[in-house]
């Protein structure tokens, strides 16, 4: 199986997984979970140290693997008590957790090109071109290192607890292991922090697509205050901007269940699209 679509198929299966589980139906997603972890074991994706990993209680991946494949067999005659006293969802929440690391790191390796594949193609090229090419070289480390914002993540809707920092190209994520593979899946939020460069002086409208809460502020006012709980909902504000950078801010929560947080922009004939990460840059 082609990484791309087992990360897409199994993104999907956890997310009727959860549905299932927020509408009470929850005896249904045991079918979906043995599905989902079989093709997690045929594909060969994850690391074999994957299913030696905890769940909880003492309860090994493998180990709720195969409680998953005996619950299968006739998962209709299973009681919701007995899935509830044995914290059916619990674990649930928890492989997710770990299964979602997994394939954000597999995500990563699938980006291309990096800044290394670029300076090495920059170092091969002929001997009577070197010295531009280590002129561009120093170039693309100094101007590539800098795109896109700074992101810290936190558990506790209000950021009550950091619990990592990093960077962001873009902001323009599904949900939250895109954001960050240590951010809690549930109960989270996080804060971006940068410049926006300004191509030119115009008016200019921002949109923010989220699920659940954001704020956006541009110099340190408040462009966009949407701090309550939304599924998946899109606003936007149209402001003045001159050319050059502008501080820019973007908080978000989410309280349980997916996450999303697109930011798109649109000026002049410039049609609505993701923010770039040209036009985006964090401060040392």
């Amino acid at each position: 199986m082609k990484p791309q679509s087992f990360i897409d198929e199994t993104i999907y299966d956890f997310q009727t997984i959860e549905y299932s589980l927020e509408f009470g139906r929850t005896k249904e997603t045991i079918p979906v979970l043995l599905k989902m972890l079989e093709r997690v074991r045929s594909s060969g994706l994850l690391p074999p140290s994957f299913w030696g990993q905890d769940l909880c209680q003492g309860m090994k991946i493998d180990d709720f693997y195969a409680k998953i494949k005996e619950l299968a067999r006739d998962p209709l005659a299973v009681s919701d008590k007995a899935l509830e006293e044995m914290e059916y969802r619990q674990y649930i929440g928890q492989l997710r957790s770990l299964v979602f690391d997994n394939i954000y790191q597999l995500r990563q390796s699938l980006k291309s090109p990096s800044q290394k594949n670029i300076e090495l193609a920059l170092l091969v090229l002929s001997a009577s071109a070197i010295g531009a090419c280590l002129a561009v070289m120093v170039f693309l480390r100094f101007f590539l290192q800098d795109l896109g914002l700074k992101g810290d993540f936190f558990a506790g809707q209000n950021f009550e607890r950091h619990v990592s920092s990093g960077y962001s190209k873009t902001i323009n994520f599904g949900d939250f292991y895109e954001m960050d593979a240590h951010m809690p899946y549930e109960h989270s939020s996080a804060r971006w922090q940068g410049s926006l460069l300004v191509p030119k002086d115009g008016v200019y409208t921002f949109f923010l697509l989220v699920d659940d809460g954001t704020r956006l502020y541009i110099d340190g006012e408040p462009v966009i205050d949407k701090w309550q709980e939304y599924d998946s909902v899109e606003f936007n504000k149209t402001m003045s901007l001159s050319k050059g950078e502008h501080d820019i801010r973007i908080d978000f929560f989410n309280d349980r269940y997916r996450s999303v947080l697109r930011l798109y922009w649109s000026f002049d004939n410039h049609p609505k699209t993701i923010i770039p990460a040209w036009n985006l840059r964090h401060k040392h």
